[in-house]
């Protein structure tokens, strides 16, 4: 274990301070799953504010003092001996990103494939970008784009999509530049509001007219 990770009182609660990279007051999704001490699994797009963190050296614990959306207060234990939870309790930040918290924006989960296989060690990728309520599919991906979310594949290119209700969308980078393209009729009908996490997918640097003829003949696709 890391000496960093001990504190100077050893068994001393630090309900007002910092660990790691947990700020108090701050809120947090995870986006690595993992199962803590207790049996309990922490899925992807879980969130909580952070409150404070208990150290029992003499017992390799951490407890990880928090508060649900709905207010309920949480304590997260992880045992941080090798053999335990230990991997998690070193590298925290692998599992817990900041959550970016806007007045009135929609908390919308999304996770997209890896790009090779040396991504699939991290995945599932995953992260909560704000979105307008009732912003449509066009306009989330263009949030997507802008969050910085997504790999950009600047030199080659990199295209992926969206379905949201009966929408798609094809978007990314080409030429250095973005663009976002809406396949099929207009109007866009569904809204961020419709859904809490959204999917989105790879094409690597396959040509527009080729990502549009293999989506066209994707199942549910009219």
């Amino acid at each position: 274990m890391f000496d960093w990770l001990k504190p100077r009182h050893p068994d001393r609660t630090r309900t007002g301070d910092a660990f790691q990279h947990l700020e108090p007051g701050r809120a947090y999704h995870v986006v690595h799953p993992f199962t803590d001490h207790d049996g309990i699994t922490h899925p992807v797009g879980e969130t909580w504010t952070f409150r404070g963190a208990t150290l029992l050296p003499h017992e390799d614990g951490l407890s990880l003092h928090v508060t649900t959306p709905a207010g309920a207060a949480r304590q997260i234990r992880l045992q941080q001996s090798p053999e335990a939870q230990g991997h998690i309790a070193d590298a925290l930040f692998e599992y817990v990103h900041p959550r970016p918290g806007r007045a009135g924006a929609w908390p919308l989960l999304v996770t997209r494939q890896s790009l090779a296989l040396a991504e699939d060690i991290d995945a599932p990728h995953a992260g909560v970008v704000d979105v307008e309520p009732d912003a449509n599919a066009a306009a989330i991906a263009r949030t997507i784009l802008a969050s910085g979310y997504l790999p950009t594949g600047r030199l080659f290119g990199v295209t992926w999509s969206l379905r949201l209700g009966p929408d798609r969308i094809l978007f990314g980078h080409r030429h250095a530049r973005r663009f976002v393209e809406t396949l099929g009729p207009a109007p866009l009908t569904a809204r961020a509001r419709d859904v809490t996490e959204l999917h989105v997918s790879y094409w690597a640097q396959a040509d527009i007219p080729t990502i549009k003829a293999r989506i066209a003949a994707q199942p549910g696709t009219s």
